[in-house]
């Protein structure tokens, strides 16, 4: 038993080296934090000081716009300030979450906390139901780390699909090149943490094969030219009508000639 659990537990150095780094991010992540509720407060305090100056100065007080100014561009340097100092802090503690996250799947604590991919299940297929490899606990959730709907749809046909040993080793390949990369692996995370599933991918590829509604291309800049323009623009109007423009104007012009040569 215990030779059993020897060989499934992970290898020290990745645990101490997860262990130390969230240390760090959550040491990092309580310093920016404080300091983001500090510029916070003097935000407000500066803007509540502005516009105490401001509602003496519309009653009449004998008080400089210098003041005035000084309060309101002293509010625009700590909004300045204060913005790089929020997206620090928030990358800090998407940091501390990803190390987290990294902790529990060492420990078997990632049930539940990911996606399941359940919507990819599909009660027919051979394999997919018997081997929970969608759901709750199931597969597709210990091994998803996608930030897009394309990236889930990727790794559930992996896993719904037999592909070739080259295949398979090709991929085995790259993720051993990856294992070592760990700050690589903590920038494409905390890159794409705010993305979770934003576009169906389906949806945007048939939007864009999809033509321009409500117009049509010109076809002359001749007689008719005016005619097709307005077609263009309103849709609504039969072909018919927009023919008559042109046929007018042809038979007019007949018109013309016949009486200049009579």
């Amino acid at each position: 038993m215990s030779e059993t659990s020897a060989k499934d537990d992970p290898p020290p150095d990745i645990r101490k080296t997860y262990e130390q780094r969230l240390r760090a991010r959550q040491h990092s992540h309580d310093k920016w934090t404080r300091l983001d509720r500090r510029m916070a407060d003097a935000r407000m305090v500066v803007g509540a000081v502005g516009l105490v100056l401001a509602i003496l100065i519309f009653r009449g007080w004998a008080i400089g716009y210098a003041w005035l100014g000084l309060a309101a561009g002293l509010f625009v340097v700590l909004v300045l300030a204060h913005e790089p100092i929020r997206r620090t802090a928030d990358r800090a503690r998407r940091s501390v979450e990803f190390y987290t996250k990294g902790l529990a799947r060492l420990d078997e604590r990632w049930a539940g906390t990911g996606a399941s991919g359940a919507e990819f299940l599909d009660v027919d297929h051979p394999y997919a139901a018997d081997l929970d490899i969608f759901g709750r606990g199931s597969l597709f959730e210990r091994l998803c780390t996608a930030r897009t709907r394309a990236g889930e749809e990727t790794l559930a046909a992996w896993l719904l699909e037999p592909d070739s040993l080259a295949l398979i080793l090709e991929r085995q390949a790259a993720i051993t090149e990856l294992r070592p990369r760990l700050d690589l692996r903590e920038d494409l995370e905390l890159l794409g943490q705010e993305i979770r599933i934003g576009i169906d991918p389906a949806a945007l590829k048939a939007w864009g094969k999809a033509g321009r509604v409500g117009s049509q291309p010109l076809q002359s800049s001749g007689p008719g030219g005016c005619a097709e323009i307005q077609c263009a623009e309103d849709p609504g109007q039969d072909q018919r009508g927009c023919g008559e423009p042109a046929a007018e104007s042809g038979n007019h012009g007949g018109r013309g000639r016949q009486k200049e040569s009579g």
